[in-house]
């Protein structure tokens, strides 16, 4: 399956309109999770590249130019993997993004971070789970954003449709951590 790392473009786009100032050491420009699918559906070769593309991507030189040069000049980010209704998980906590040593730091966390796969896929189950982290997080932003990235339908756990009409669903071609 080919895949492609979009998560620089979607996080300039998001840091672009922040408008808190920098003085508020409590804010962050971005609150961001990342919601990956580790259903059955994707193998350990599509696993592998997920992670690498994520790690890849929140280290790369232009996004920590991105994050830097926002209001605050930081995100929050959490990393979450979803499979079936059962099977939801906060692989890395709410961690403060503001300089290229906290990226690498988060790179390897996910690095070091064991995978575990599950049956099913319950893209609801994991948009849920990954609104209760949101709700969770320590800092104030002006954007929260839940990327969701997996391959499947979602035939585990409430319907899909409930969470396309939810206000804060917005149907976009891009994820931010699509390998």
């Amino acid at each position: 399956m080919l895949r492609r790392i979009l998560f620089g473009t979607t996080l300039a786009a998001a840091l672009a309109s922040g408008t808190r100032p920098r003085a508020q050491a409590e804010a962050v420009d971005v609150l961001l999770v990342l919601a990956v699918d580790v259903s059955r559906s994707i193998d350990d070769d599509e696993a592998r590249l997920q992670r690498q593309g994520c790690r890849a991507a929140i280290t790369a030189p232009k996004v920590g130019e991105a994050i830097r040069g926002g209001l605050v000049g930081a995100i929050g980010l959490a990393y979450v993997e979803w499979a079936g209704i059962e099977y939801q998980r906060l692989v890395i906590p709410w961690t403060r993004i503001g300089s290229q040593a906290d990226a690498d730091a988060w790179a390897e966390a996910l690095e070091r971070a064991p995978r575990v796969s599950l049956s099913w896929t319950s893209i609801s189950g994991g948009i849920e789970f990954s609104r209760r982290v949101m709700a969770e997080a320590p800092w104030e932003a002006t954007r929260r954003i839940i990327d969701v990235s997996g391959d499947g339908v979602n035939n585990s756990g409430r319907l899909l449709r409930r969470h396309a009409t939810a206000p804060w669903a917005r149907a976009s071609p891009s994820t931010a951590c699509r390998s």
